[in-house]
């Protein structure tokens, strides 16, 4: 007798056969089905080990506990369907938020323990005993007023990621389109916008160069020069910058203007800042067009204003100290 040759009178059922397990499986369309034929898979099994002399083992009725020997469709449990539990109050899932308009009273339990009549009304322990809570009183406080700038730079598209390297105290205005005229009608008003500034730089002139009318530039800035010298600031003028895109012509017109400038602003008293020595023939701190500044010269223009700024500062601050000796 082969183990193999158990499943063979076996049509009822499926047989799974291991090395040392058999699985008796079936389908049905009732529970009551699947147990008839898996029964009849049994016996017709049982039968054959009985023909080779082999006997099936039996549970145990000591051990094992009674199974039944026949089920119904009615006798398998019933689950009812559950209902979604939360945690979260009514109010919350329906958009409702509870009244918070009456005061909620918080009290100490252990007031009497602190009670004493010789303690004055703003003693800790008095204020403490009982509190009132009321949440519209209990708002956040407001956030901390930005630090008040004490630089001002306003300028055209050069000065526009001077900010990034600049603190807190700095304000920086760009004005890409700006000419020297434009700044002329609005550095009043928009110095006007913050009181507290006590230097202003101011970087125009480039967009001018290329009407290519030199007089009529320096007519522009003398303007500008006479109208930022009646505020009560220290104004510094940023002198151009020279880019390595426009030919020769172009550079040579904003060397003319720097040098031009550098005169003007000595005579008038108004402070001179000269970029030209930094970026001349230095096209590593350009970008590919070859004419906006890249990262590093932005950090580099930032400093040499900032240098500048310094410097003078503490010129004038020593020339008061000796002035009032």
């Amino acid at each position: 007798m082969y183990i193999n040759d158990l499943g063979q009178n076996v049509s009822d059922a499926n047989i799974h056969l291991y090395a040392d397990d058999t699985i008796i499986y079936c389908f049905g369309s009732s529970p009551t089905a699947a147990i008839e034929s898996l029964q009849k898979a049994f016996d017709k099994l049982q039968h054959t080990l009985m023909q080779g002399g082999v006997r099936a083992l039996t549970p145990d009725r000591r051990t094992d506990p009674p199974r039944r020997a026949e089920a119904s469709e009615a006798d398998w449990p019933f689950l009812p369907t559950r209902q979604r539990t939360s945690s979260t109050p009514v109010h919350w899932r329906t958009g409702k938020k509870p009244s918070m308009n009456g005061a909620v009273t918080l009290q100490n339990r252990f007031t009497p323990l602190s009670d004493d009549p010789g303690l004055p009304n703003d003693h800790p322990l008095e204020s403490s005993t009982r509190r009132t809570c009321n949440p519209s009183e209990g708002k956040r406080p407001e956030r901390k007023l930005k630090a008040r700038p004490e630089t001002l730079i306003v300028g055209d598209s050069t000065v526009k990621d001077v900010q990034w390297f600049c603190s807190r105290n700095t304000k920086v205005l760009c004005f890409p389109n700006d000419m020297v005229s434009d700044m002329q009608e609005r550095i009043l008003k928009t110095v006007a916008k913050y009181p507290s500034v006590q230097n202003i730089v101011l970087h125009t002139g480039s967009n001018d160069v290329s009407k290519q009318k030199s007089e009529v530039l320096k007519q522009d800035f003398t303007g500008l020069i006479r109208t930022v010298s009646s505020m009560n600031a220290a104004v510094f003028i940023s002198g151009p910058i020279p880019n390595i895109r426009g030919g020769e012509e172009r550079f040579s017109r904003l060397l003319a203007l720097n040098r031009w400038l550098s005169t003007t602003c000595g005579e008038t008293g108004i402070n001179f800042i000269n970029n030209f020595h930094i970026f001349w023939e230095s096209k590593h701190l350009f970008k590919e067009n070859r004419f906006s500044l890249n990262k590093s010269a932005v950090k580099l223009f930032s400093s040499n204003l900032f240098y500048f700024l310094r410097h003078v500062t503490i010129a004038n601050r020593c020339s008061c100290r000796s002035w009032r000796r």
